[in-house]
């Protein structure tokens, strides 16, 4: 019967995939493709049920085969003598047959405990093992409880033992006797088998309201069971009192472990494991055969050799089947559903049918009192529900409110927005309004983050004073406001955020200061713009962009602007892109002695070979690498290049200068100069040829950084150059502190300076100037032979422009060089194209 069982077990569970377990005829060799199959009793519950079909049966060892087979022949065998005409007490029957029957299910629990235990032990060397193990149910709690669940089963079939043997041939039988010792004795075992059962399967992680269902349900069992079933079977019994309270005792342990299976049903949320049914069920058969035979002691009726002593074999024999299920999943989710509240409100309804029946019927004391003790376990668990639910409100308001200004966060404003966006249906419209504060991180960088705080909590006071009945503010993070404008088009829009700029406009009192500040703010319209919420904060965030690049304060969404920030946004990848997998090259243009047309140095102009555009010139992309802040390795990228050419140039002979321009934030960089000078040891370089170039708005930007990066470059040999000279704030006192040691006039003034000009004035005066503080001065932007002449004039020392060459890729500058030399020509006398065809 039990291997029955087990089979109709096996086979409802369909087997897990990539878990199918076969048995070998060469032993615990692994399958390929399929894992190991089960070698012996000593494998997990988890690969034992659900894995396979009944076949696994034939993997288990021939000792474990042997005695499921035994177990099986020996309660199908005592059903049937059971069955059979023979009255009264039977020899084989009674003391062979029954006790061995009774006493199987313990050793097979006792078994599959020393199972676990040994597979605990071989699989305990690994974190992965031991998980693996647990998971399998072989804690050590669950090994103590299925072996305290075998002791108990023996202690039982100890007591059968001692009272067909000694105990049932006596007459009148005593009560209590020795077996009734036994007897008894087993319920302290299986009590304490299934709390560590429970324990290792709920854990200690339950919240409160939980454990209080499972008391609930527990308390609410023992009342309806002592007002109904306990308090007729107490009526029935009489005696000596040391033998009423022998059999008083049965009933009374058989409901206590019946509410513990109830309690635990109770906290798995009405959906209690496999194992958990089996224990209740064989629990339910067992009592049942206790009640029977109180009833018939009570009439004097009981005899051995009835079908009666069946009920205890199979009770035990469902115990012990509890031992093979597979452990359920953590009870987290189940308790929280809504099976979970059926077992609390049965047993409540149940505490109070009873303390309403006391009035008409008379209900033992103690069920009353058990009844009182439920409904106040209800009662806690009911306050523990509003408790809970309190802080689920709160915690859901705390999960929507940004704790800086108490406003909406972003969660909020997206659930705001789609529900609004959802009520404005086909034919309604809404605009988003996003505002964003202007140069808002040097506030926080000068002030301190807790002013910026200040002035984030004012900015959303001033805001929410300004919104009409409607409306609704979020802050979406940072220095970002979102305005969410029902049943407004983008005209009202653009009105109601003038209206809301207005105060802002006022100066804010912050920590003793009277602080202005400006913003930016983007509107965008559903569904003019777009018809969700992520594409309307999108283009509400590309016109607050056109605002704030524009100066205009507010914008409205262009399409026709947004394709512009696309273009960008596209060249950006692309740059970052351009950078990975060289399509960034240099061209070199000669610097020439003015009076002589001697090449004195070359300048290095970095190229973009775009695959689609052509070949692009810095004022197309470097603006956009400074904002990425890809600054940095583009500059390392061309000074490794530039390097390395003038390292080939010397070899080829030509002792040049080489000329590579810095940004701001190559001046800001403390690792600069290290850089540098790995660079130049790479390439064999010395430091005095290579020129590093910087303009004057560069140089105010952080003077102090930027003067300490130049000093060290200096420190280094590196030559220093102010490019665009003329054309910054930088002042005099710079020029005479800074390690510089040219000047290069920006061609600005060059192309205007006709003779008798200012202009002409000022390229003799810099010239002058430069003179005078020792530094050698270069003129760009030379065009023309007059332009040329004029600095020859003026007695400039370089010049470098399109009168001498285009800049020109490394060879096709070394070939134009090369024929300079072997014609003789002035460098002014041969075009950059003939040099680039030739």
């Amino acid at each position: 019967m039990v291997q029955a069982v087990f089979s109709a077990q096996l086979s409802v569970r369909p087997a897990d995939k990539g878990h199918v377990w076969r048995p070998s005829a060469r032993g615990d060799r692994r399958v390929p493709g399929r894992g190991r199959r089960i070698g012996s009793v000593d494998e997990p519950a988890a690969e034992f049920l659900g894995s396979a079909p009944l076949g696994v049966l034939r993997g288990l060892s021939w000792k474990y085969q042997l005695v499921l087979v035994l177990q099986g022949v020996l309660l199908a065998g005592f059903g049937l003598l059971l069955l059979s005409p023979i009255a009264g007490w039977d020899g084989f029957r009674d003391v062979v047959v029954a006790n061995l029957t009774l006493a199987m299910p313990g050793v097979l629990l006792l078994a599959r405990a020393r199972s676990l235990a040994a597979a605990s032990e071989r699989r305990g060397g690994s974190r992965g093992a031991r998980a693996v193990t647990d998971r399998a149910g072989s804690s050590f709690a669950v090994r103590a409880g299925f072996a305290l669940l075998g002791l108990g089963c023996l202690m039982f079939a100890a007591g059968n033992v001692i009272y067909v043997l000694w105990v049932a041939d006596l007459n009148p039988v005593p009560v209590p006797s020795w077996a009734d010792a036994a007897f008894l004795s087993s319920y302290p075992f299986l009590g304490a088998g299934m709390l560590l059962l429970a324990r290792a399967e709920l854990g200690n992680r339950l919240p409160g309201g939980i454990w209080l269902d499972g008391l609930t349900g527990m308390l609410g069992t023992a009342t309806l069971g002592s007002a109904l079933g306990l308090r007729v079977i107490l009526s029935q019994l009489s005696g000596a009192p040391a033998g009423l309270l022998t059999n008083a005792a049965y009933p009374i342990l058989d409901l206590l472990l019946a509410s513990m299976v109830v309690g635990v049903v109770a906290l798995r949320g009405g959906r209690p494991g496999l194992s958990w049914w089996w224990l209740g069920g064989g629990l339910a058969v067992y009592a049942a055969g206790d009640t029977v035979y109180l009833w018939r002691i009570a009439a004097g009726s009981y005899t051995l050799g009835t079908v009666l002593d069946l009920s205890w074999a199979v009770g035990l024999n469902l115990i012990a089947c509890a031992a093979w299920c597979r452990p359920p999943a953590a009870p987290g989710r189940q308790a929280d559903s809504r099976g979970a509240i059926v077992l609390p409100v049965g047993a409540s309804a149940a505490a109070l049918a009873v303390l309403i029946a006391d009035h008409w019927v008379a209900v033992p004391w103690y069920s009353v009192a058990l009844a009182a003790a439920t409904m106040l376990a209800a009662l806690s668990r009911t306050v523990a529900a509003f408790r809970a639910a309190h802080l689920l409100t709160e915690s859901r308001a705390q999960a929507r409110t940004d704790d800086l200004t108490g406003l909406g966060n972003r969660r909020s404003f997206y659930e705001h927005t789609e529900r609004a966006v959802e009520l404005a249906g086909d034919s309604g419209v809404l605009s988003l309004a996003l505002l964003d504060l202007d140069r808002f991180k040097e506030i926080n960088d000068s002030l301190g983050h807790h002013v910026g705080d200040q002035l984030l909590r004012d900015v959303g006071c001033r805001l929410t004073d300004g919104l009409r009945p409607g409306d609704y503010l979020a802050r979406l993070g940072g220095d970002e406001f979102v305005i969410v404008l029902p049943d407004t088009n983008t005209g009202q829009a653009l009105e109601v955020a003038r209206l809301l700029m207005r105060p802002l406009a006022e100066p804010f009192r912050l920590h003793g200061l009277d602080l202005h500040v400006s913003a930016s703010l983007g509107v965008a319209a559903y569904p003019e713009h777009a018809d969700d919420v992520s594409g309307l904060l999108q283009r509400a965030d590309v016109a607050m962009y056109q605002a704030k690049t524009s100066g205009v304060g507010v914008s409205a969404y262009n399409a026709a602007r947004d394709e512009q920030t696309r273009d960008r946004l596209n060249t950006i990848e692309q740059l970052r892109y351009a950078l990975d997998h060289d399509q960034l090259t240099l061209h070199y243009q000669p610097q020439c002695d003015v009076r002589t047309g001697a090449v004195r140095g070359i300048e290095a102009l970095v190229r973009w070979q775009h695959p689609d555009r052509g070949l692009l010139y810095p004022d197309d992309f470097l603006p956009l690498v400074e904002q990425t802040g890809l600054m940095p390795t583009l500059t390392l990228l061309v000074l490794d290049r530039a390097v390395a050419q003038c390292s080939q140039w010397r070899l080829d002979g030509l002792e040049l200068t080489m000329s590579v321009n810095l940004s701001v934030s190559n001046l800001l960089d403390e690792r600069l100069p290290t850089q540098v000078a790995t660079i130049l040891t790479r390439h064999g370089v010395p430091a005095a040829s290579l020129l590093l170039e910087v303009t004057e708005n560069n140089l105010m930007v952080d003077p102090h950084r930027a003067t300490h990066t130049l000093n060290t470059l200096h420190e280094l040999g590196v030559g220093l150059s102010i490019d665009d000279y003329g054309t910054g704030y930088c002042s005099l006192a710079y020029l005479r502190d800074l390690p510089v040691d040219e000047l290069k006039l920006d061609k600005s003034f060059l192309r205007a300076a006709a003779p008798g000009s200012r202009a002409s004035a000022i390229v003799r005066s810099t010239i002058d100037l430069a003179h005078a503080l020792g530094l050698r001065m270069v003129a760009e932007g030379v065009e023309s032979a007059s332009a040329l002449q004029l600095l020859q004039d003026d007695n400039c020392d370089v010049a470098q422009g399109y009168h001498f060459t285009h800049p020109l890729p490394a060879d096709a500058l070394t070939r134009w060089m090369r024929s300079r030399q072997n014609t003789g020509l002035p460098p002014n006398r041969r075009a950059a194209s003939d040099i680039l065809t030739s």
